[in-house]
């Protein structure tokens, strides 16, 4: 696993712990730096982790009510054949291109129930770049220095697809902005977990609100 030394992290505390610092010349820091301590993880390693696995879990339901709500706009009689057509297009904006299709189509008739899917949609789109980030990052750890001291290491995962070193942050500022987005500690992927559980319940709802609003579709006529 990578490490990750003196930059901005540690809760946005500068680790002095840093490969970069001037401020360390000396033998024993270089001694130090080279050593292997006892790892402290702050906050436990297997609750990041399971943060993290409970965050892919949440976006599996989004993913899983966007097929039911393709299904609800075109076959409502077959979810077989909703979820066989979504999942045959690659990527995941591309099926929501697909949705947002069916939307206009199906509902061009009924707004009240047109708009609030394309928000979904929209937020689908928006939610689907933090997955991005999520599952395509690396698990690095910040080793946090007090007074000369290890104190404690955080794990936290980093999406860097520009830079293998990771990522690289001047200010706390910097850092700041990209929590939740490009790096991820255990209260962000916390806070991901509930975004995407929230998303796949208001699409879950968008379908039963649909479902008053629309008329049921009379059942296809097939000609032999």
């Amino acid at each position: 696993m990578p490490f990750e030394r003196g930059l901005w992290g540690c809760g946005g505390v500068r680790s002095t712990f840093s490969a970069r610092s001037s401020r360390f010349k000396s033998s024993s820091f270089r001694d130090f730096a080279m050593a292997s301590p006892i790892k402290i993880y702050k906050p436990p390693k297997n609750d990041v982790l399971l943060a993290f696995a409970n965050a892919v879990d949440a976006w599996s339901s989004v993913e899983w009510q966007m097929a039911m709500l393709f299904r609800s706009l075109t076959t409502p009689e077959d979810l077989t054949l909703a979820a066989s057509v979504l999942h045959s297009v690659t990527g995941f904006r591309n099926q929501v291109d697909m949705i947002e299709a069916a939307a206009n189509v199906s509902l061009r008739n009924h707004p009240a129930a047109l708009q609030p899917v394309l928000n979904l949609t929209g937020r689908a789109r928006s939610n689907n770049t933090k997955r991005n980030a999520l599952i395509h990052g690396r698990w690095k750890e910040t080793e946090c220095i007090t007074n000369g001291q290890y104190t404690h290491t955080e794990l936290h995962r980093d999406y860097s697809p520009d830079n293998p070193l990771g990522l690289f942050f001047k200010t706390a500022e910097d850092e700041r902005k990209a929590r939740g987005n490009s790096r991820f500690y255990l209260q962000d992927l916390n806070r991901a977990k509930q975004e995407f559980k929230q998303l796949a319940d208001d699409l879950f709802a968008a379908q039963s609100q649909m479902g008053q609003i629309v008329p049921p579709r009379p059942p296809a006529k097939y000609s032999p």
